[in-house]
């Protein structure tokens, strides 16, 4: 029988070749020696009440924080924030919402070279070219595969699918065709192993596939290769085929709308939920086909690729080397991280395991305390931060077990964590390691066109559930204390946080002394200012829940205000505690209960967690309006139902916000006036401050700033330098708040006044980061 097969760099999937098969990615380097001082550092299990963080001598800390302003100084901007989009859950919006969302997050697809399904698919012997030409010319296979007598030229296509002349077709019509091919492919590459390791293609077009997020959303992929092995498992309901044992899936379209921008958007909300059922996830990869063409996308935390646009007739062995590569058996090359597996019975995760080196450095199958992760992120593109609760195999020592993709041109969060390690109120690590990098999964060509990004494994020490999960009052303020406390220490050691919400402050273990009561984690965000750290921030822009962001940092992403915002500093960070403490108010009882959804309680922070920071601020910035009955209705709130003590600290730390806001608004009107000046005594045509740029492209925004003229080196020193030297007072006097309400409640309960936290005016930086690498101009 004759055949179209032929070489795997076929006219129809492009007219160029674009790769250069001697492409090697960027070299990679991330200090990885292991840190015995790091691997005996003190358990919890010593009392650190008396525990003073490592600090300079007072002339020598001077020294080092100039060298450290000046530094800054020559830095351009702190990383960007996102407009919008900045929430993982996707719970109330449909799935054409999502599409939109995923596909604005994560721009067009990259288009790989002619070469990669060949250099990415091939296992010689098994799935090459001979073996594949040597099928396509079987008899056997004329089933699906044959020459069209009612084609004048004879040719040999796949007969499913291969179009009549006149015929009026319908995506339906396709459906069965499309199915009996890619069935029959995957019986002759990928047969059932001696294993249970099975692919099953299944048409899936009227069956509702439920998603992960809270809510009813629910989609209909058009066929899905259904597939069971260490990392499958049968979806909840007693279904037989659900996002949690989908390996890929693939739309069919008719060919006149294959293009479609559209159908991009389904099959990222497809991929999103194959990322949230399958925690182990590295990529996905999903096809679109026609009566003519397929196309294969792939889904990363760098965003999307995307093949050309294949004919399937004229390149019938590209296309058999595409389905049976990408519905593989070896869980590794079809996307899976396989140092996570489960044990599978009767279909279900019974248990499983995690391997990564120890706190000896050994290589260690670490066993998972559940099957699911205590923390996933769904969203396709950025750190996909998913954590694993687990136990050592030899003394049942529990752990947690962190996985996130961090950016590779920043410093990673165990290099925070290393220097911060001797430090209270601060997760403590035990081991690390950086495995998979997303320009190794990708197209060589690809790799200058996306924000490349690194797997991070870190194992750290358990502690007790996020703080939302208070029992009781004197628990709340306690494990909040010790969080700010935390913050200065990691301040005071050249760190600043810049992520702090509800979930990223813990309850320290049981019986925890005061400085470890309250645990701040999560540093992969973190800046660390000091003569070693980040040479340059990431330009890539950074998420956040708009709950917990300052009302100055919300003013600049509404877009009212010109300029770039001024970087994140410290005070924002304890702005955000406030938010976290007002979140526990409003939201909860004194016993740790959510109040109930018609609460007026709820209503002082309803709306704080809109997505677009234009919809965010004015429902904070009420709580601190003189003029508004919000302030004054929930203070009342507080002591009606908090109590006096409780009241009192509210307000005073409501005060000292608003204080912190005033003092930066005056300072940024000043800068106005001082700018305003400046401009009237140049000459013209000089350049003077930045104007922000047009674009809302991430990386087009990225390449426009990172080369920018200095401007008068008086106003360089930053917007809010002034205010920003008091920073031994701030923290003093947000302690002082926490220590006066914790010592009356621990009076009262007959506990002692317990620990008084360390006074730091003396004793910080007076030139501080991120506030003096630029004069903005805000006018």
């Amino acid at each position: 029988m004759a055949s179209n097969a032929g070489s795997f760099n076929p006219q129809g999937y492009g007219g160029q070749d674009a790769t250069n098969n001697n492409s090697v990615a960027p070299s990679f380097q991330v200090p990885h020696t292991p840190n015995r001082r790091l691997m005996n550092a003190p358990s919890m299990d010593v009392d650190h009440q008396s525990v003073p963080a490592p600090s300079a001598a007072p002339s020598r800390r001077a020294e080092r924080m100039k060298n450290s302003s000046q530094r800054f100084s020559t830095q351009i901007r702190s990383t960007p924030r996102k407009t919008d989009d900045t929430r993982d859950s996707s719970s109330g919006q449909s799935s054409k919402q999502i599409g939109k969302a995923l596909k604005k997050s994560m721009g067009e697809p990259i288009a790989v070279g002619d070469s990669w399904i060949s250099d990415t698919f091939v296992i010689q012997g098994v799935l090459d070219q001979g073996t594949i030409n040597a099928w396509l010319e079987d008899e056997k296979t004329s089933s699906v595969y044959h020459s069209m007598p009612q084609d004048p030229d004879g040719i040999v296509a796949w007969h499913p699918l291969y179009p009549e002349t006149g015929s009026d077709l319908t995506e339906s019509d396709l459906y069965s065709g499309a199915v009996q091919i890619l069935d029959t492919v995957l019986a002759q590459f990928c047969p059932t192993g001696k294993s249970g390791v099975r692919r099953q293609v299944k048409l899936t077009a009227n069956k509702k596939f439920a998603h992960k997020d809270p809510g009813e959303n629910e989609t209909s992929p058009d066929i899905v290769v259904c597939a069971t092995g260490p990392s499958f498992e049968r979806p909840e309901g007693g279904k037989k085929c659900g996002y949690s044992n989908v390996l890929t899936y693939i739309d069919v379209k008719l060919d006149s709308a294959i293009s479609h921008k559209v159908h991009e958007e389904q099959l990222a909300v497809y991929s999103r939920q194959v990322f949230a059922h399958q925690p182990n996830r590295l990529f996905v990869r999903g096809l679109l086909m026609s009566e003519r063409r397929a196309q294969l996308f792939q889904f990363d935390r760098a965003g999307v690729q995307a093949t050309q646009l294949i004919d399937i007739h004229q390149n019938p062995d590209l296309f058999v080397l595409l389905v049976a590569g990408v519905c593989g058996t070896d869980e590794r090359r079809i996307g899976f991280d396989d140092t996570i597996s489960w044990t599978i019975v009767n279909g279900k995760k019974v248990d499983g395991t995690l391997r990564m080196p120890d706190a000896d450095w050994e290589d260690t199958m670490f066993i998972l305390d559940d099957v699911e992760p205590i923390a996933h992120d769904y969203d396709i593109r950025g750190r996909a931060t998913t954590c694993w609760a687990v136990r050592h195999p030899i003394g049942d020592q529990r752990f947690v077990v962190k996985d996130t993709w961090s950016s590779d041109d920043r410093r990673f969060e165990f290099q925070h964590l290393l220097k911060a390690q001797t430090l209270p109120g601060v997760c403590r690590i035990v081991s690390h390691q950086q495995r998979e990098r997303i320009c190794d999964l990708r197209c060589p060509t690809t790799v200058p066109r996306f924000f490349n990004r690194v797997a991070e494994r870190i194992l750290m020490e358990a502690y007790g559930e996020q703080v939302e999960s208070f029992n009781n009052l004197l628990q709340l303020l306690e494990v909040l204390r010790d969080a700010v406390d935390g913050h200065a220490y990691l301040y005071e050691n050249d760190i600043l946080h810049r992520d702090i919400s509800d979930k990223n402050i813990l309850i320290g273990r049981e019986g925890a002394p005061d400085g470890y009561k309250g645990i701040l984690i999560d540093l992969s965000v973190a800046l660390d200012f000091g003569p070693n750290g980040d040479p340059y921030v990431t330009k890539e822009a950074r998420s956040g829940s708009r709950f917990f962001q300052s009302c100055n940092i919300l003013g600049f992403l509404t877009k009212l205000k010109a300029g770039e915002p001024p970087a994140h500093d410290y005070l924002d960070d304890l702005e955000a505690i406030f938010y976290v403490l007002c979140g526990s108010l409003f939201k909860k009882l004194p016993n740790g209960r959510d109040r109930i959804r018609n609460s007026k309680a709820r209503n002082v922070v309803k709306g704080w967690d809109a997505e677009r920071a234009e919809d965010a601020l004015p429902p904070k910035a009420l709580l601190f309006n003189p003029g508004c009955t919000q302030k004054q209705a929930a203070i009342d709130i507080v002591e009606k139902s908090w109590g006096p003590v409780c009241k009192d600290l509210f307000q005073s730390y409501l005060e000292w916000v608003y204080d912190i806001q005033q003092k930066k608004a005056n300072l940024i009107q000043d800068f106005h006036v001082k700018q305003a000046a400046m401009q009237d005594g140049k000459e013209a045509g000089e350049y003077i401050g930045f104007d922000e740029p047009e674009s809302d492209d991430e990386e087009e925004l990225a390449e426009n700033i990172t080369s920018r003229p200095r401007t008068d080196a008086a106003v360089d020193q930053g917007v809010f330098a002034p205010l920003l030297e008091d920073v031994g007072q701030h923290y003093d006097q947000v302690l002082d708040i926490f220590t006066i309400a914790i010592s009356s409640l621990r009076t009262k309960a007959g506990l002692g006044a317990g620990r008084i936290p360390k006074r730091r005016e003396n004793n910080m930086p007076s030139k501080v980061p991120g506030f003096g690498r630029k004069a903005q101009k805000l006018s």
